[in-house]
């Protein structure tokens, strides 16, 4: 992988708005970043995808199709309330790898 690029935006007031000045290559990483913008940490992700699992292997049931075992995911997201935010179920789900598939039926996701 390349080095990560550090950058800032910068106010330019004769041209009315902002550049970029390259800071040039530092140690960050993707994970790092990601966890700095999410502001969740990797002990919270095992958290979330703990709870989801959890939540699925006490919950499932046959899926419109009757072919497999799944929850609507509004069921997981109304339960993780009060414990986690929406998009930390969403993204719990799918980080690192994927923990359970996701399939639509009509306009409800499984």
């Amino acid at each position: 992988m390349p080095r990560t690029l550090a950058y800032r935006l910068e106010d330019n007031p004769l041209l009315g708005c902002a550049h970029v000045r390259w800071l040039g290559e530092t140690d960050d990483t993707v994970e790092s970043l990601n966890q700095s913008a999410y502001g969740t940490s990797e002990r919270e992700d095992s958290d979330v995808r703990t709870f989801i699992q959890d939540y699925f292997d006490h919950n499932k049931e046959l899926t419109p199709d009757g072919l497999y075992g799944g929850v609507p995911s509004y069921r997981v997201i109304n339960e993780a309330k009060g414990e986690f935010s929406k998009q930390q179920v969403l993204d719990g789900r799918r980080r690192p790898k994927p923990l359970l598939a996701s399939k639509k039926y009509g306009n409800m996701w499984w």
